[in-house]
């Protein structure tokens, strides 16, 4: 049967280590046990959607479980840790959570406690991973999206309406609304309620690609671009292009 989890006990303590591996392998936990803390990181690979989390031993001959969480920090290996002391203090216990250990046990360990601990940080670690994976998909989605569509993105996130859209990028209304509609396909997402939703990931993703995706009055803001002035008489098509209005009656008066 494929494995969906898995805890990883660390401690140099033989006895202790197997008294550990056995409460968690009763209750249906998946376990693999390590001595040190060098023999951990050395196995340890944070890949794949398989939930975890490390019961850490503070007291290790090779280092101690402080120094293991910074090296999975280091590698930016995320998982949750729950930190196990049979000599507790409030500075250590501070320490351990500052580090990023999600409970801080004394020795000798409850049972009961235990196991419902491990339980959450497994939940915890799951929702994680799904988090993650989905975020992921979504920047690969980002990513097939076209310069403008990206742009209007952009202009959205601005609060931006579709008038104000077609303006600013000097486009027809049409236009903008067939690349936001394009836009939102291939997003996945049905409306910019859905954007709003997904705001800070997708100006995250606009600054990371560098676009140019705010409008010409906010750079003229910036002094970035020369303001131009508008003309009364320009209009735009619904093809995008910008043209000047034929007063036809006019010219027919005057040439009366």
């Amino acid at each position: 049967m494929k494995r969906v989890a898995v805890v990883y006990v660390v401690d140099d303590d033989p006895n202790m280590r197997q008294s550990l591996e056995l409460m968690l392998s009763s209750a249906g936990f998946v376990v693999e046990p390590f001595a040190s803390g060098e023999e951990f990181l050395a196995a340890y690979r944070d890949t794949g959607d398989l939930a975890r989390c490390l019961v850490l031993d503070y007291r290790l001959s090779d280092m101690n479980g402080l120094e293991v969480q910074q090296r999975l920090q280091e590698e930016r290996a995320i998982i949750p840790v729950i930190l196990l002391t049979a000599f507790a203090d409030v500075s250590l216990a501070v320490r351990a959570l500052h580090a990023g250990a999600i409970e801080f046990l004394e020795k000798p360990v409850n049972r009961h406690t235990l196991l419902d601990r491990v339980e959450q940080a497994l939940i915890r670690d799951f929702q994680n991973r799904m988090r993650r994976h989905e975020a992921d998909e979504f920047s690969d989605r980002f990513r097939t999206l076209s310069r403008r569509e990206r742009e209007i993105v952009g202009l959205i996130l601005e609060s931006r309406n579709t008038k104000e859209i077609a303006a600013h990028l000097e486009i027809g209304i049409k236009t903008v609304a067939k690349h936001r509609a394009r836009m939102l396909h291939k997003l996945g997402l049905k409306s910019e309620v859905d954007i709003a939703l997904h705001a800070m990931q997708l100006k995250d993703l606009l600054l990371g690609q560098r676009l140019p995706h705010f409008s010409r009055e906010r750079l003229a803001r910036e002094g970035l671009v020369q303001q131009q002035s508008a003309r009364p008489n320009d209009v735009a098509d619904e093809d995008g292009r910008v043209g000047v209005a034929r007063h036809e009656q006019h010219v027919h008066a005057r040439a009366n």
